[in-house]
């Protein structure tokens, strides 16, 4: 994927219909990952942002395409983790090992001018429009990723003109649709192009932001689960007054009893 910067737009994480994201803090950390340990990536998604944007309510963030909410995700990401972000791929030729640091804001592009459109295919016009988290979950249960696909066609793209008005869309105009959502929706879906050192194979891979920042969310979760349950051992403090203090406090008093 090439780079695409903001310059002249606002900045990252700010978008149009609901404002800038909060980098999540303890409390609010916690409270993410334990609904999120009930629920699919989609739902975690959601919920990350409902933390971090707690005044938009959940129906209005599931509404928007999966470039806009990807893109308030990375932006929390690197309000709370940093700019880069290490990843590790396999090369599908020779199973080498790459050891990638992503330049996150790179990814990050500007809310879509437009996510609805018309395109002509054999004679039909084809209303189009870019996927959400709402469509995602409503064909869920579709099945398989072509059922899934076919799900999505449904949804998104209806006859205008040439046909019956509402229509479905012909299944073989499904590949001139995908093309044209993708064109509305950038950021859905951030492909990464690479080069393997080993055997020079070349080959891309997607980046899932979802997925990558609920590893995180995970492994920091668990590392406050420890230090609260070493500082009431330690003080006899709530979980509440534990989450209160600022990481390096909370830093300092686990220095304090041995165990940091």
């Amino acid at each position: 994927m090439s780079p695409a910067r903001n310059d002249g737009q606002p900045p990252p994480g700010t978008h149009r219909l609901v404002g800038p994201v909060r980098p999540l803090h303890a409390a609010t950390l916690l409270v993410a990952w334990e609904q999120g340990q009930r629920e699919g990536p989609v739902e975690r998604a959601l919920t990350l942002l409902g933390q971090a944007l707690p005044e938009t309510p959940r129906e209005v963030l599931a509404a928007l395409t999966i470039g806009e909410r990807d893109g308030l995700l990375l932006a929390l990401r690197m309000g709370m983790f940093g700019p880069t972000a290490p990843c590790v791929v396999g090369c599908p030729r020779c199973d080498e090992t790459l050891e990638l640091e992503l330049s996150l804001a790179d990814f990050s592009l500007p809310p879509p001018v437009e996510t609805e459109s018309v395109i002509r295919f054999e004679g039909l016009s084809l209303g189009v429009r870019a996927p959400t988290s709402q469509d995602l979950l409503d064909v869920r249960r579709a099945g398989d990723a072509t059922a899934l696909a076919a799900a999505l066609l449904e949804r998104c793209a209806r006859v205008t003109e040439g046909a019956e008005p509402g229509a479905l869309v012909p299944a073989h105009a499904a590949e001139a649709v995908a093309a044209e959502m993708a064109r509305l929706d950038p950021q859905a879906e951030l492909r990464l192009e690479l080069s393997c050192a080993a055997c020079s194979t070349d080959f891309s891979t997607v980046f899932d932001v979802v997925a990558y920042l609920w590893q995180e969310v995970e492994t920091a979760a668990q590392r406050l689960l420890l230090e609260v349950d070493l500082l009431a051992r330690s003080y006899g403090w709530s979980e509440r007054d534990i989450l209160a203090l600022t990481p390096t406090r909370r830093r300092a008093y686990l220095r304090l009893t041995g165990m940091a």
